[in-house]
């Protein structure tokens, strides 16, 4: 007799998930949101958004599966006149909870 497999139900995906930080401006953020919901859909977790003090613009922090990197910062890069994109910092795969 054979077991039945199949896989497990919320599984996190096994593909390496990159963290990306955008420079835009702050009236820009509702159109890099969308732009990057659009194209990505729920690959990308908007995890961060810092004000850049004495200045128009904020830091967002994403993360996002490292297959999807290039429809982001294509997206973005269609969605504001100018910003700045990076760095791409690579995430543990399992990282450890410590409590």
């Amino acid at each position: 007799m054979h077991a039945a497999v199949s896989p497990l139900p919320n599984r996190a995906s096994a593909e390496q998930r990159v963290m990306i930080r955008l420079t835009i401006e702050a009236d820009s953020m509702s159109r890099v949101r969308q732009a990057v919901s659009t194209a990505c859909g729920e690959s990308v977790k908007f995890i961060c958004t810092q004000k850049i003090p004495r200045s128009t613009q904020v830091q967002v922090w994403l993360v996002l599966a490292e297959s999807v990197a290039p429809n982001v910062m294509s997206a973005t890069l269609k969605a504001v006149p100018y910003g700045e994109i990076g760095p791409v910092i690579q995430q543990q795969q399992n990282p450890e909870r410590k409590e």
